[in-house]
């Protein structure tokens, strides 16, 4: 990619429908929200950096990203955890080599 990029203003309304749907409570969904944040953050910081932004607001967008992501992982080790526990409640056995 280089320059602007169409793909920010459908990310962003993606984003926007996803947070208007999705259940905030349940770890799975915000673990897609997170990761589809992330993303979206990911290349308005690509597109400020090669817009010339300068360095100290380009590492501020970058750090939201981080931010996003780490919100992601740790959503998704909670619906991971949520998932093994009703397994185990079900007596259901884990796929072998998965969490």
């Amino acid at each position: 990619m280089s320059g602007s990029t169409p793909l920010l203003p459908p990310m962003t309304a993606g984003l926007e429908v996803l947070r208007a749907m999705s259940d905030r409570s349940d770890p799975l969904d915000e673990a897609v929200l997170s990761v589809v944040e992330a993303a979206a953050l990911a290349v308005d910081a690509a597109q400020r950096a090669r817009a010339g932004g300068g360095l100290a607001e380009v590492h501020s967008c970058l750090g939201e990203v981080l931010g996003a992501a780490r919100a992601a992982v740790t959503a998704a080790t909670f619906a991971v955890v949520r998932v093994r526990d009703e397994m185990a409640l079900a007596r259901v056995a884990p796929p072998e080599g998965r969490l």
